[in-house]
């Protein structure tokens, strides 16, 4: 038979054998937890690294539209169905005068003002009913010098109820002006081809006129000649002397009327300046 020192030594031999197996299983799990951990906390690592590198991206472009939305010669907001603001750029503050460390929160009649909010309240009521708005607006700004705006209000829809609505209101004060200039340049090219039409009219009427009035004024001198070398007696020349001087006077008043109109009708812009009586005028 097997002795028990056989025996009992096969079965340290096992011991040793099972042992030595657990050893290197649990250490392998060990290692194995160990590098699932590393993992895990190398993916945590890297996400951390992309949420952060996201952060900053959204933060470089916030501040990038922050930056172009301020440097924008438009008032450009957000405001709430309760009509307060949410947001708005750089040029509400500058336009209203910085009264208001931030516009953030605030009614939109505290910072229009209540003439222009009330003047704006058919707009925003329709706004809010979904309807887009476009339409000019005259505000004056904080130092009462008035501004033209071009205001589109556009409907922030949700599901069919309505959050809001965003404001572009662009500065149009320069195009007003052109607008105006051009309006008065047209008018006076008007005014000049008016005037250019009666220095026509005036050339004709001139040229019409004047030709009977030398043929009778040569009559009346002719007639004056004629008194002088016939035998009349001193009543009668008298008489037609008058006559005739109240003809020739009445002549040369309208030679004098059509001297005006031709010098109406004549280009003088080449004509030398001279010093004149303001009496004469």
């Amino acid at each position: 038979g097997v002795s028990f020192w056989n025996i009992y030594n096969m079965v340290g031999m096992m011991t040793v054998v099972i042992a030595t197996l657990c050893t290197f299983m649990m250490a392998t799990h060990i290692r194995r937890v160990k590098w699932e951990i590393d993992m895990r906390n190398e993916a945590i690592d890297l996400a951390r690294k992309e949420v952060s590198q996201s952060k900053e991206e959204l933060s470089e472009q916030k501040t990038f539209l922050q930056t172009v939305i301020d440097s924008l010669p438009a008032l450009i907001g957000y405001w709430n169905k309760n009509l307060n603001n949410v947001f708005s750029n750089h040029y509400y503050l500058e336009f209203f005068g910085n009264k208001l460390k931030s516009i953030q929160g605030h009614h939109m009649r505290t910072i229009l003002g209540a003439q222009v909010y009330e003047a704006n309240l058919p707009f925003i009521e329709r706004v809010l009913k979904g309807e887009p708005q476009v339409f000019e607006r005259e505000i004056r700004d904080a130092r009462g010098n008035p501004k033209f705006f071009l205001a589109n209000y556009i409907p922030d829809i949700r599901n069919g109820e309505a959050f809001g609505f965003f404001v572009i209101a662009m500065d149009i004060t320069q195009l007003k002006q052109l607008e105006n200039e051009r309006r008065d340049y047209q008018a006076s090219l008007a005014a000049a081809s008016k005037m250019s039409s009666l220095g026509e009219m005036a050339g004709g009427i001139a040229h019409e006129i004047n030709n009977p009035l030398t043929i009778i004024h040569g009559n009346v001198r002719s007639l004056k000649k004629k008194l002088k070398s016939e035998k009349l007696s001193p009543e009668n020349i008298s008489n037609w002397e008058l006559q005739l001087s109240k003809i020739e006077s009445t002549v040369n008043r309208i030679a004098k009327i059509i001297q005006g109109l031709r010098s109406l009708s004549r280009n003088a812009d080449g004509d030398p300046m001279e010093n004149v009586p303001i009496s004469q005028i």
